[in-house]
């Protein structure tokens, strides 16, 4: 070998296999000391070394490098960062080719989670730490932490050469920590992350229903993200009306995914209250499925401007009377439902229009069919990211005849309003309000205060359909710049 003293600086180009931009980008090393094989293949730096290819840098006391590998090795103070993501660690083996590495005692900032572990392997859209724990609150004491055997962290789909801003997070064997004491065990969990609205909780949510009584709401994931099939258990476990839940298998394909559904006692009322809903059922009874097996569409473009969103189902169901044991109809069904929607245009400034048309169409054992059109227009006013306010009105139409209530349209034309709007720092609120224009009446409300402390958020919602009151506790992912490189 050749040795180089004192500051260096050296340039390799590294095989550039098909499937990597980022692996067809220089390498520059430098550092205190530097040897090089003859023919500049094998790369070791030693004191202050750095490693740069593009948006990657690697620091570390000692380095050596593979021209014909790809492969990196360090050791001593390592700190990985790329784009947003932060490792540090003792040792590290990366390859700059296939863009996979690991790091021993690590720490990970990444998707607003701070991430620790005795040992964590990591690709672009993919961490697995081993013996380890998670947070979203900075500083050395948390207000909570999550730890398990392993923790697993997938980043959202994103465009190429872009960084996501979206993720999930996946626990074996876990515990929840509350003010640095073990709380709650957690023995597999799931939730979603990132710096846009989050629907999920850290906590069970709980509250009370005039038809469920005293209630509290869980929710278990199946198999690692990324797994060729999955699946998803939501239970509410109620006073009055006994289990209900509904457990899902999917596998995922091109624009969505296959699945395969299983019902007890579900509530039309649970479905969240939005505008994109195509039969837009009111009934109140409780509906099993028995199974159902279905393909899922979302948001497949269909040029420029228009978006087409989908479901084919089919299975069979049974209908129960919402306070009784009472089946009220039962039938084998297959539907189809789709909606295309374009992407809103800017009237004035913070000013959008949008539509959608769509319709659904349903054939039943019983020898009837059915069929629903649907048209919706939204103006939204947004002044800012998280003040907005939108009125959606939107027409449904039916021929045919349904023997279920939960697939029958109950409001034919509705008013449909939003506002989510961020009094302080600390506190924001929503409302949705349906409003039925034929019988002049509101048919459902949605209204919910958030208050942020800290690296939590807790939410109290009331419902009119069903009149319930609920609890949940969000996560907050940690902003950029919350978290030092301090050990």
């Amino acid at each position: 070998m050749r040795l180089v003293r004192h500051s260096w600086l050296l340039l390799l180009f590294f095989p550039s296999p098909a499937h990597s931009q980022q692996s067809t980008l220089p390498v520059r090393v430098t550092a205190d000391v530097v040897e090089v094989s003859a023919d500049f293949t094998f790369t070791c730096a030693t004191g202050r070394a750095v490693l740069t290819q593009g948006a990657l840098t690697v620091r570390a006391d000692r380095m050596t490098a593979d021209r014909k590998t790809g492969e990196v090795t360090a050791t001593g103070h390592v700190v990985l960062t790329q784009e947003a993501r932060r490792l540090k660690g003792e040792t590290l083996a990366y390859n700059l080719n296939a863009q996979r590495g690991e790091i021993t005692r690590a720490r990970v900032f990444e998707e607003g989670v701070i991430l620790r572990g005795e040992r964590i392997t990591f690709s672009p859209r993919l961490l697995v730490a081993h013996n380890a724990s998670f947070t979203t609150c900075p500083g050395a004491e948390p207000h909570y932490a999550v730890s398990a055997e392993t923790i697993t962290l997938t980043a959202a789909e994103t465009p190429p050469g872009r960084n996501p801003t979206a993720g999930r997070l996946t626990l074996r064997h876990g515990h929840l920590w509350f003010h640095g004491k073990k709380r709650i065990a957690l023995p597999n969990y799931s939730v979603s992350l990132g710096r846009q609205q989050q629907e999920e909780v850290l906590l069970p949510t709980s509250g009370y229903g005039h038809k469920d009584g005293l209630f509290t709401g869980l929710n278990r994931a199946f198999g690692r993200p990324g797994a060729r099939v999955t699946a998803e258990l939501n239970l509410r476990l109620t006073t009055l009306r006994g289990v209900r839940g509904l457990l899902e298998v999917r596998r995922p394909v091109r624009q969505g995914a296959v699945y395969l559904d299983y019902a007890r006692r579900e509530s039309v009322g649970d479905t969240e209250v939005e505008a994109n809903q195509v039969i837009g059922s009111t009934a109140d009874v409780l509906v099993n499925r028995e199974p159902e097996v279905g393909e899922r569409v979302r948001e497949r473009p269909l040029g420029p401007r228009f978006k087409l969103t989908a479901e084919v189902t089919a299975g069979n169901y049974s209908e129960m009377d919402s306070e009784a044991d009472r089946v009220l109809g039962r039938a084998g069904r297959i539907a189809a439902s789709a909606i295309v929607a374009d992407t809103p245009h800017e009237l004035l400034p913070h000013i959008t229009v949008g539509y959608a048309l769509g319709g659904s169409e349903a054939l039943y054992s019983t020898g009837t069919e059915q069929t629903i059109s649907y048209a919706r227009v939204t103006v939204q006013y947004a002044p800012t990211a998280e003040n907005r306010y939108s009125l959606s009105y939107v027409n449904r139409a039916s021929w045919g005849e349904s023997p279920f209530h939960f697939d029958t349209v109950t409001i034919p034309q509705e008013l449909q309003g939003e506002v989510r709007y961020r009094v302080n720092p600390a506190w924001r609120v929503r409302v949705v309000e349906r409003y039925d224009l034929v019988h002049e009446r509101t048919r459902d409300m949605l209204v919910a205060a958030t208050r942020t402390a800290h690296c939590l958020e807790y939410t109290l919602a009331w419902r009119l359909r069903g009149r319930s009151l609920s609890i949940g506790v969000n996560l907050i992912p940690a902003p950029p710049g919350s978290v030092t490189d301090d050990p």
